[in-house]
């Protein structure tokens, strides 16, 4: 077995004493001895400066100073590792040796009732307590250094609530000052939102029972009102006292990075349910006109030499017509890319809203979309700052999907009316509405409708709307019933500032 190995002066001017205590310590088998001695006490000292002994035995009466200056004089060349002094007094010297006790000695012996067994006890004793008291003064310099770097956030107070005291990273936390917290305004059940109430009760008992309470996430609410997550950890200061300490941290920045995360992980589920959507979007609108386009070219390669003149140009007019459908799916494709990449932009510049809503309007009526009727009013200033690009995919779409969803010669009403600084746009069909299941997610990418049926169409249409409205810093709603037609509401800023 290992022995603890101390080094002990003994400074006594006594030979006989010395070589007794001496003889005594060597002979303790639980400890592993290294004795040094000395007669007078500023040799003693000086012998203390050099070795750093384990544990001093100090006769009270030396030659030349007496034990409670030596003390002194050890004290305050030792400031923070003073070794231990045992002192060393004759029978009936009581008072000398309280006077020592309270000078700093850890204990006393008298000197002729000093026997191997007192002595050695005595100088364990003594090692052993200033060991102890060492590494309880470090613990409390680490415990001081934590509270005072206001790392986290650190509370004291009773099992009722109240705080008696807080370091800085706390009061920050939860916005109160110093004064206050010295006026009693600060409580803990106070600054806890009643829901969290039960769990408090649950950590303190836990104190009660155990010392210490597992850490657990609550929210407090600052002085300002707002609620703050934290992560709060507690133990009890003294055993048999209701007062404990609690360790707070904030978890607002955790919190936001969770919530973070959460949004990316939500955006990467709809990244992939919109590339899923694509790609089926895109194999099922583009296998009709890539199969008429097919179909045409191999009747015109087989028996074009056949086929009149006339009958030539109503196939190649079918070929253009299917041409002109892939481009626009690709036109929606590449609209909502760029909305979606940010790179759709928003262009103000003068334009005659009337003229350009008649343009295109004759120009939707040219093909297949002139089967209905569109009765279009205006009212209200005709020049307007808007972007023509945005609001050309707006109307399109709206209108497009109007002829769509209605029976072949259904009307369709498109009303403008300009009051700057706003312009107000209504297309009403009466086709075949918009059940109610489907009007939270209408305007995400190829999303349809559930009554749609066989018509054909990517999903891209209102989407590519709700991107261009918000470009223009405007609005969009609509009023819709099954069987009956839906009305779509835009509102755009108009006026000059929208080139702002």
């Amino acid at each position: 077995m290992t022995l603890n190995r101390y080094t002990i002066v003994i400074i006594d001017d006594s030979p006989e004493d010395r070589a007794t205590y001496r003889r005594y310590l060597l002979g303790d088998r639980r400890c592993d001895y290294t004795i040094l001695e000395e007669e007078y006490g500023e040799q003693g000292l000086q012998l203390c400066e050099r070795v750093k002994p384990d544990a001093v035995l100090l006769d009270f009466l030396l030659p030349d100073i007496d034990g409670l200056e030596f003390l002194l004089e050890l004290q305050a060349a030792n400031l923070k590792n003073c070794p231990p002094v045992i002192m060393l007094t004759g029978q009936g010297n009581e008072e000398i040796a309280v006077r020592a006790l309270k000078s700093g000695a850890q204990d006393y012996l008298v000197k002729g009732r000093v026997t191997s067994e007192s002595l050695g006890f005595t100088v364990r004793n003594v090692i052993e307590n200033v060991r102890l008291r060492r590494q309880l003064e470090q613990s409390e310099a680490r415990f001081r250094r934590l509270v005072e770097s206001n790392i986290i956030g650190v509370a004291i107070g009773d099992l009722n609530g109240q705080i008696s005291y807080a370091n800085g990273a706390f009061l920050a936390l939860v916005g109160y000052k110093q004064e206050e917290l010295e006026e009693g305004k600060l409580n803990w059940r106070e600054i806890t939102p009643s829901e969290y109430w039960p769990r408090d009760e649950k950590a303190i008992q836990e104190l009660n029972q155990l010392g210490i309470c597992t850490p657990y996430e609550k929210e407090c609410i600052g002085r300002d009102g707002s609620c703050l997550p934290i992560l709060v950890g507690g133990a009890s200061l003294e055993e048999g006292q209701e007062t404990a300490i609690a360790f707070v941290m904030d978890l607002s920045d955790r919190k936001q990075a969770e919530l973070e995360m959460r949004r990316a992980l939500e955006q990467e589920k709809e990244l992939s349910e919109l590339k899923s959507r694509f790609v089926a979007m895109v194999s099922h609108e583009f296998r009709n006109p890539i199969s008429a386009i097919l179909g045409m070219v191999q009747l015109l390669e087989g028996y074009g030499d056949r086929f009149s003149e006339s009958k030539k140009q109503t196939m190649l007019g079918h070929i253009k017509n299917a041409a002109n459908k892939m481009n626009e799916i690709v036109d929606d494709v590449l609209a909502i890319g760029q909305a979606g990449m940010g790179k759709l932009k928003f262009e103000p510049a003068l334009l005659d809203v009337e003229i350009f809503c008649k343009n295109l309007i004759d120009k939707l009526q040219l093909g297949k979309n002139g089967k209905h009727p569109i009765h279009f009013y205006y009212e209200g200033t005709k020049a307007a700052v808007m972007d023509e690009k945005l609001l050309h995919h707006i109307l399109t779409n709206l209108l497009i999907n109007a002829i769509k969803y209605s029976d072949e010669g259904s009307p369709v009403d498109v009303t403008a009316s300009c009051q700057p600084p706003k312009i107000n746009f209504q297309i009403r069909d009466r086709g075949i509405g918009i059940p109610q299941q489907d009007w939270q997610r209408l305007f995400e990418p190829f999303h349809r409708a559930s009554n749609v049926g066989t018509r054909q169409g990517t999903g891209l249409g209102l989407a590519i709307v709700k991107q261009c409205v918000d470009l223009h810093g405007g609005g969009i709603d609509f009023d819709t019933k099954v069987g009956e037609g839906t009305l779509f509401r835009v509102t755009l800023p108009c006026g000059w500032e929208a080139m702002n």
